[in-house]
């Protein structure tokens, strides 16, 4: 398996990163960052260069972009940054990282197992075509056919995953906080649950509601595995036509991705674990509370910002070590100069690595945006009893925290 190499470094990075942030109250997250980022892409850019992997540094220099955008986000905001994640340090941070690994390794079976039935129809495929132009012909259709159901399937399945570790972090979070507040006051607005009960009235919706959300996520992603083919394998035979079918996702799918972001909130899943209702009445009420409260500006704090867009950059990564692995290292690839395999096998590993990593982090991404709904929801009380969090979001952002209290 080529793509066993690429989940290996997906599972090791979301971890790395991961434990960078949960260093916060030792050192300086941006520094650690910063410092290893910076090794991995001086050596990744040394080893392309000397390879003369040239078109493939486009992506080296993307990643160093968003590297220094990502920095410049999460300076403005590092103090309201460094206590939240504090403060879910605090919260069952061993069942959290329980829930990530099993996540991420559930995960990475799951698509080793997809990549083994991808391969026995290939195998089929191979052997069952009939040698007659006109029935092989629609052989190949019907096998496009398979491996974009599978595809889809398959991610909608890693994506169930990732849902339902980030409603359990998110029952979590609501007890724990629920148990501080009820402990020092006796007050609440929201009632403690059973994760067991609450998972089992939302289980349906949740399966629905991360269907909804794959699908979407689905097409950004092939927007962007298409794109790394183009500068990874500029010899393809298919390079016309993967270059006009990424053009068109683009160009076509910009206005559906805003009008789909619009509608799948983030807020959506930790709220169905703190009312459990079901994935509709969720979003609609977690868009209309978090717009209200003008928290939904925190999306632009970089803890935020790490923990959803990170594995997309862990998911490039994976991609580049598996084209790295497959066109320089002896292999079927390197003899037979068959680029069409090294396009699959790279898209692969990037789906692949980008929900492995949504995995690992999903559990945390719940208990932060829980922190997020439940201080819209009774900002008194989390003035009250997290009054390093409030008084951090005052600095960030004064004019919403005074509106929280009106």
């Amino acid at each position: 398996m080529d793509e066993a190499p690429a989940f290996g470094i997906s599972i090791l990075l979301a971890y790395v990163f991961l434990a960078g942030s949960f260093l916060l109250r030792y050192t300086s997250l941006s520094q650690w960052i910063s410092g290893a980022l910076g090794l991995l892409f001086v050596a990744g850019f040394s080893v392309l260069t000397a390879f003369r992997q040239l078109l493939t540094l486009i992506i080296v220099v993307f990643g160093i972009a968003v590297c220094v955008v990502w920095q410049v986000v999460w300076f403005d905001s590092r103090h309201f940054s460094r206590v939240v994640t504090f403060a879910i340090s605090q919260i069952r941070l061993w069942t959290l990282l329980t829930l990530s690994l099993a996540a991420s390794v559930i995960t990475a079976l799951l698509y080793a197992g997809y990549f083994y039935v991808v391969y026995s129809l290939r195998r089929i495929y191979d052997v069952a075509a009939p040698s007659c132009t006109k029935d092989r012909n629609l052989y190949t259709p019907r096998l496009i056919a398979a491996l974009i159901f599978l595809s889809v399937t398959t991610y909608w399945i890693t994506h169930v995953i990732s849902c339902f570790t980030q409603v359990v972090g998110a029952l979590f979070t609501k007890n724990h906080v629920l148990s501080n507040v009820q402990n020092d006051s006796g007050h609440s607005t929201i009632r403690r649950t059973a994760v067991r009960t609450t998972l089992r009235q939302i289980y349906s919706s949740l399966c629905f509601g991360a269907g909804l959300v794959s699908f979407s996520v689905f097409l950004k992603d092939l927007g962007m595995a298409l794109g790394q083919n183009l500068s990874l394998t500029p010899d393809s035979n298919f390079h016309s036509t993967t270059g006009a079918l990424l053009l068109t996702l683009v160009v076509y799918l910009a206005p559906f991705h805003a009008a789909l972001d619009s509608k799948n909130s983030d807020w959506t899943f930790p709220l169905m674990a703190l009312d459990s209702s079901t994935y509709w009445q969720a979003n609609k009420s977690g868009v209309a509370l978090m717009s209200a409260a003008g928290l939904d500006i925190l999306k632009d704090s970089g803890l935020y910002q790490m923990i959803s867009y990170f594995p997309v950059m862990i998911g490039m990564i994976s991609a580049l070590s598996t084209f790295l692995l497959i066109t320089l290292m002896p292999g079927p690839v390197e003899e037979t100069k068959d680029v069409s395999i090294a396009e699959i096998l790279v898209a692969f590993a990037f789906f692949g690595g980008v929900q492995i990593a949504r995995a690992a982090f999903a559990p945390f991404k719940g208990a932060m945006c829980t922190v997020f709904v439940m201080m819209a929801r009774d900002p008194a009380a989390f003035q009250e009893h997290y009054g390093q969090i409030w008084t951090r979001l005052k600095e960030l952002h004064p004019g919403v925290a005074e509106a929280l209290l009106k």
